[in-house]
């Protein structure tokens, strides 16, 4: 049977006082005497409010929402204050890796890196096919176009050169030499051994002949240069 509330009460030697303990006790009496409270109190999702009138005069404690003119009113909260934190617990195990999560976006390009050394020369190609003829440029002008002649005699037996000069300012484009008895190059024993631009590099300035003479009697030759203006 439940036991009266008189009975579990423990009284302070001061008269109207109640103990903490006896508070304790009197919140155990009072959820097992009255189970409605304590069930209402469980039910519902805020923290339950115990009250309870306690009389002026000697204490006497009871679990009621009204209290005479003789009592006060009290209440607690059914659950106590939070306790401390307590020590952190030893890490667990490592668990088992999850699987592969989907490939995220790809994400926006980074800026140009430095450039980097030159590298080595490769080897020569292949030569490629020859390319088209290109058009044919414009005819060339020359300034004025002058002959310059000059007449000399070679004895019997006789090899002579002779340089036939263009005016100052002019260049050789062409030469050559004849000989006065009709005589042509390479015929008979009188023929011309060298017929040049003179000097033979960059731009002639007049035209170089060599006869030679083996007959037996002296023979006439001309030596000319075509000189143009430039």
């Amino acid at each position: 049977m439940p036991r009266k509330m008189d009975s579990v009460l423990t009284r302070n030697p001061l008269p109207g006082k109640v103990t903490l303990a006896g508070l304790a006790v009197v919140a155990i009496a009072a959820g097992l005497l009255i189970p409605g409270a304590a069930a209402a109190a469980t039910s519902s999702s805020k923290p339950a409010v115990v009250h309870a009138c306690y009389a002026k005069k000697g204490g006497a404690l009871r679990v009621a929402t009204r209290c005479t003119s003789a009592q006060r009113s009290i209440s607690w909260n059914e659950t106590g204050p939070r306790g401390a934190t307590g020590s952190r617990g030893a890490t667990g195990s490592r668990g088992a890796t999850g699987a592969r999560g989907a490939t995220g976006p790809q994400g926006s390009a980074g800026p140009t890196g430095a450039t980097g050394p030159q590298g080595a020369t490769g080897p020569q190609g292949a030569t490629g096919p020859q390319g088209a003829t290109g058009p044919q440029g414009p005819a060339g002008t020359f300034g004025t176009v002058r002959v310059v002649d000059l007449t000399a005699t070679i004895g019997a037996g006789v090899q002579q050169g002779m340089l036939v000069p263009c005016a100052s300012g002019d260049v050789a484009i062409s030469g050559g030499a004849s000989f006065g008895q009709g005589n042509g190059s390479g015929v008979g024993d009188v023929f011309i051994e060298t017929s040049r631009p003179d000097p033979v590099t960059g731009s002639p300035t007049g035209w170089f002949v060599i006869i030679n003479n083996s007959t037996s009697q002296s023979q006439t030759f001309d030596a000319y240069a075509v000189c143009a203006s430039s």
